[in-house]
Order: structure tokens, then sequence, then C-alpha cells
């Protein structure tokens, strides 16, 4: 005979396996990503541009607001491709609807401005637009920005 602590361990088990298909059907976006090699190809030349051009930020910390943003790409990179303005895209890291794009202007030897403005504080992704190989990569530079 079959106790009741067993019917119950049972019943559990049932309840937890019904509520874990319930949620995931209800969270699943229906997204299935095709082509998972050439994202995978992608996802490595994207990392090879990530070596290839070394950014770096003269502040890492920005303000809410106007602001210049002043960075240096390496030589190496300018030279090959004569890069005179670079698109950069400021992104909020908790919703892309705060993205805005900016222009950065060559000012001296590998050194670029671009004037962006912050609408709040927090963490933010700039996204660096730079050509490797015939195609455009988004290279991304986190920072923080600080109230006024």
């Amino acid at each position: 005979m079959i106790k009741p602590l067993t019917y119950f361990v049972l019943f559990i088990g049932l309840l937890i396996i019904f509520i874990s298909i319930y949620i995931g059907k209800k969270t699943f976006d229906g997204k299935i990503y095709e082509n998972t090699y050439e994202l995978g190809l992608q996802y490595d030349k994207l990392k090879e541009a990530e070596k290839y051009y070394q950014i770096s930020l003269e502040k890492d910390k920005l303000r809410v607001g106007e602001n210049e943003l002043l960075f240096k790409i390496n030589n190496e990179a300018i030279k090959i491709y004569g890069i005179n303005k670079i698109k950069v895209r400021i992104s909020w890291i908790a919703s892309n609807s705060y993205d805005r794009e900016f222009e950065a202007h060559l000012i001296k030897n590998n050194v670029y401005v671009a004037k962006i403005n912050f609408p709040f504080s927090g963490k933010w992704d700039l996204l660096f637009f730079l050509p490797y190989e015939r195609e455009i990569f988004p290279l991304i530079k986190r920072i923080e920005v600080i109230g006024p």
C-alpha cells in the first residue's frame, strides 16, 4: 500500500513540472536563432576587430548632460583606413530606448572628439563603429555617468 506521503511528493513533483511548462510558455519570446554558424563567425570577427583596435578613453566617468568625449585609437588602424569620422552610439545597458548616435571627428594624431549628451546617470555603453575586413563593427566601451 502506498503511503500518503508518497502521494504528496508525487503531487508536488507534478505541480512543479506543470508550473515550469507554464512559465516557459509565457516567457518565451519566440526568437529562434537561425544561421548560428554565421553568427559565430561574426562574433569571431568582432573579437579580432577588438584586438586590432585599441580604443582608450580620456575619462571613464562622464557627467549627465553635455560632454566632450575624447578617445584615442591605435596608429595602424588610422593609417590603413584613413578614418576622419567615427559614428559613436550611446546605449543605456538596461534599455535601447535611450540610444543616441553622435559623430566623432579627428582632431589630432589618433585623437577623436565627440559632443555627446547623457539624459541621466548610470552605466552606459559607448559603441564605436569601425571598419575591419570590409565590414563595420561596433566596438564597445562601458562607462559610468554620474549626476550633474
